[in-house]
């Protein structure tokens, strides 16, 4: 009955009768994951970030939303996400194979935002998070220390990558694929972040 819009007229729109879209997209509304806290930042044309290869995606939508998930279970991609979002899992109840607690924040496809602009707004958002939902044992990481391992992840995948003849590097690439800023790895040189984690 509902075909023109995949047979989901609740969320989905087709004004043209050629081609369905979110309503989420459309109108601007968003539905939260369950276990999620959704953020939204909005660009203006002179904060548009340069963004390896979703800079269109950001013209298109004018904005950027931070999804974090909370919980044991690692996230899905929610269903209205798109090129340009992030997912953020919250692991502060997260324990090293020692036993030992070490909070963390994992950041996912982290390598692919190099902007410190575009960084340096989502570690605003998950310092946010941190703040309006107290946890015990605390998560350590500042802005600046956040942006530093971030930087850090990013240097190991795209070093990583260059260097990845026949798949050597391949378990390395994918430990610094995503960003865990976790407590332990504050303040550590490079070669030591995520070690024996």
């Amino acid at each position: 009955m509902y075909a023109y819009c995949r047979n989901n007229s609740a969320n989905q729109k087709d004004k043209s009768g050629h081609k369905s879209y979110s309503i989420d997209l459309a109108e601007g509304s968003v539905i939260t994951p369950k276990n999620c806290t959704v953020y939204t930042y909005y660009y203006n044309d002179t904060d548009l970030p340069d963004f390896d290869g979703k800079q269109f995606s950001y013209k298109l939508n004018k904005r950027m939303r931070i999804y974090v998930f909370s919980g044991k279970d690692e996230p899905s991609t929610p269903a209205y996400y798109h090129a340009g979002d992030v997912i953020v899992w919250d692991k502060r109840d997260h324990t090293t194979a020692e036993g030992k607690e070490d909070p963390c924040m994992k950041i996912y496809d982290s390598y692919s935002i190099t902007s410190k602009q575009l960084q340096n707004t989502i570690c605003g958002y998950i310092m946010q998070y941190n703040r309006d939902n107290p946890h015990t044992p605390s998560w350590n990481h500042t802005n600046e220390t956040a942006i530093v391992e971030w930087g850090q992840h990013n240097c190991l995948f795209y070093g990583f990558s260059m260097l990845n003849f026949f798949g050597v590097f391949d378990s390395y690439i994918e430990r610094a694929r995503h960003a865990d800023l976790d407590n332990d790895d504050i303040g550590v040189p490079i070669w030591c972040i995520g070690e024996g984690r």
